[in-house]
């Protein structure tokens, strides 16, 4: 195998290897999607999901770690929530309730 042979493998090689990391980049978004997933709700009040927390604040640093959580344990024990079925639900809850004027 001559080296024009080599190189070009490797090119090829190098660009399957981006595009695929390109693509499952965005795999932490499906496992941050758990936090606000309301089934999960009554597990995560018993147990909280500090990895995906983590996971969370790695992929978005602007989020403060420690408010995040104040406000998701509310979420996950409040009654009101438990029936809600994602994010949608959620925020539909959450516009209900007033809670974007501080009253729940």
């Amino acid at each position: 195998m001559n080296n024009c042979v080599k190189l070009a493998m490797l090119e090829v090689c190098d660009t399957i290897m981006s595009h695929a990391k390109e693509r499952f980049s965005f795999t932490k978004h499906f496992i941050i999607a758990t936090l606000l997933q309301g089934d999960l709700f009554p597990q995560h009040s018993r147990k909280f999901p500090d990895s995906v927390l983590e996971t969370t604040v790695d992929a978005y640093p602007m989020l403060g770690k420690a408010r995040l959580k104040t406000e998701l344990s509310l979420i996950y024990e409040h009654e009101d929530f438990k029936g809600c079925s994602g994010a949608p639900a959620l925020l539909q809850v959450l516009m209900g309730n007033k809670l974007q004027q501080g009253r729940f």
